[in-house]
């Protein structure tokens, strides 16, 4: 993959990125996106979530039991 660096002013218009934006040249014309790095956590910390966003993890997340997950790990080996 290649790589651009940008100039200090651009760069500092793209830090604090919480979703990904288009990058448009003068002319309005779409020249890629720009998706920020997911949110790393140091251990120990704990992530604020919104109660919305803990009901949609437990209820749509899919659950396997502790057997479950013995017998898939016993199936890797």
């Amino acid at each position: 993959m290649s790589s651009v660096t940008l100039d200090p002013t651009t760069a500092e218009k793209f830090k604090g990125l919480d979703a990904q934006v288009e990058v448009r040249d003068a002319d309005g014309k779409i020249i890629g996106f720009l998706r920020p790095l997911p949110r790393t956590y140091k251990r120990g910390e704990v992530p604020e979530l919104t109660e919305e966003e803990l009901h949609r993890r437990f209820t749509q997340s899919k659950r396997f039991t502790t057997d479950e997950v013995l017998r898939r790990l016993g199936e890797r080996r």
